[in-house]
């Protein structure tokens, strides 16, 4: 069938034996139809009919495919869990030192959780919510895993319906399970938004304890946000509910305020300012906030502070490489430029390797890291030295990366490492030596090995694509 012209061209075979899926069929037949005036209409809903079928079935085995990914994901951790627990009797057998067994638990499931993350570069979360869907513990997700394997759901329906309902009874979650993959009414798969409601609803409905499942949820309130590259940037809060919608009457209210008296901006525009304004200054534009709404605080404003990771080119107008604010992502250069020549603002010089564009390193001898030291391993590392991980190297614990007293207390022999994979190498889950050039050389559970690097300052991907032709070498 190859050559045949594209829908809308009225070229079509004429030979009965040519083999053609019904599809094809229909398409041939609608042009042919277009082009003597006859009304298609029949023959284009068999088309969307066919090809409807043909992404159900492609869905459902993608279903069935994922189902076989959580089966192996359940066998993995078991063997994760072989090697672990081998260490940790090791560990007790020379240290004088018992892991605990929740500890053993705990480091099976992180060094499972890793293990498929670096091969398969999924994050960290979807791959702990799909170990969690896997384990099935107490046979909760039995009808939904039945249910995978079928084609009748898909996987991230499937994961939204465990995480809700984790927390309910064995049987109830496996009644709800039930009730959310059933069809409605006319018999027609639920809709996006028909799923959400309904689940909302079935998990009001059947939560044993709302009053302890509300203190779990404000027990993890937390604040985290995320840069674009546009150089904007998102915050999200999560807080008792309460206070959540206050703040956010509060900042409509101050907003409403502004933009009654006058002020030109959009009242989106107004919300986003107002809510950042009070954040880092703790006042809302004091200046034009009307008196009976203005906030009254004590003290001085609090300051912000911002790392920011900036060539010196950059800097002084010869390029345009991005700005780093480690931990959460790049800027433009010119929003660079913008955060480091803001009032206040404090440059640290940092001297790099010509060549690698690594930090250099000041030698010291002492028995322990000082805060001077520990600064300056930060600065070589930038982030954590463990592979995939990239927790800003302020927030890692400082690791010797050969253990003490066979490896001295120096600068070049500390790493920075984020808790989780200090603990993988601290219990023996991973291996890790040095490697060239100041990296580190990791060996995971699978035997896998893994290169972590030291932070690269002037890193050529900062750059950007030069033009190349396009057009073939002439042969």
């Amino acid at each position: 069938m190859d050559g045949w012209p594209a829908l809308g061209l009225g070229v079509m075979p004429r030979d009965d034996d040519v083999q053609a899926t019904p599809a094809e069929r229909a398409r041939w037949a609608a042009v042919e139809a277009s082009f003597h005036d006859r009304p298609v209409t029949d023959l284009a809903q068999a088309w969307v009919e066919e090809e409807l079928r043909v992404i159900e079935a492609a869905e459902a085995v993608k279903a069935w495919a994922d189902a076989q990914g959580l089966a192996a994901l359940r066998r993995l951790h078991e063997a994760v869990g072989m090697v672990v627990q081998e260490q940790a009797d090791s560990i007790s057998m020379y240290d004088d030192g018992v892991l605990s067994y929740a500890a053993v638990v705990a480091e099976t499931t992180t060094a499972a959780v890793d293990e498929v993350a670096l091969a398969t570069g999924l994050p960290e979360g979807q791959v702990a919510a799909r170990l969690e869907l896997a384990l099935n513990a107490e046979q909760r997700f039995t009808p939904l895993l039945e249910a995978l394997t079928s084609g009748g759901v898909n996987l991230e329906r499937s994961l939204r319906i465990a995480e809700a309902a984790s927390a309910l009874d064995p049987e109830v979650c496996r009644a709800v399970t039930l009730r959310l993959l059933a069809p409605i009414t006319d018999g027609s798969v639920r809709s996006h938004r028909s799923f959400v409601r309904e689940l909302r609803r079935q998990v009001a409905v059947h939560t044993p304890d709302p009053a302890k499942a509300r203190a779990d949820a404000v027990r993890r309130r937390c604040a985290y946000g995320w840069l674009e590259p546009d150089g904007a940037g998102r915050l999200t809060v999560t807080g008792e509910a309460g206070r959540v919608t206050a703040a956010l009457d509060r900042v409509d209210g101050l907003a409403r305020s502004l933009r009654s008296g006058g002020d030109a901006r959009t009242l989106a525009q107004l919300r986003s300012d107002v809510a950042l304004d009070l954040l880092l200054v703790g006042w809302a534009s004091p200046d034009q906030v009307p008196e009976a709404a203005r906030p009254t605080f004590a003290g001085e404003a609090p300051v912000a502070r911002v790392n920011l990771v900036v060539a010196l080119t950059t800097m002084l107008g010869l390029d345009d490489q991005p700005g780093e604010i480690p931990g959460h992502g790049f800027v433009p250069a010119s929003v660079a430029r913008s955060i480091a020549t803001a009032t206040g603002s404090v440059w640290r010089r940092l001297v790099t390797d010509p060549v690698e564009g690594t930090a250099l390193e000041l030698s010291t001898t002492r028995y322990r890291p000082t805060r001077r030291m520990a600064q300056q391993v930060a600065a070589l590392d930038g982030i954590c030295q463990a592979p995939g991980c990239t927790v800003p190297a302020d927030r890692c614990d400082v690791d010797h990366e050969v253990g003490w007293p066979s490896g001295t207390t120096t600068v070049r022999n500390l790493k920075s490492r984020h808790r989780r994979h200090h603990n993988h190498k601290t219990r023996g889950t991973w291996k890790a030596r040095p490697g060239p050039g100041g990296a580190t050389r990791w060996t995971t559970v699978s035997g896998r090995d893994y290169l972590s690097h030291r932070f690269r300052y002037d890193d050529q991907l900062s750059r950007p694509v030069t033009a190349v032709d396009s057009e073939p070498p002439p042969f």
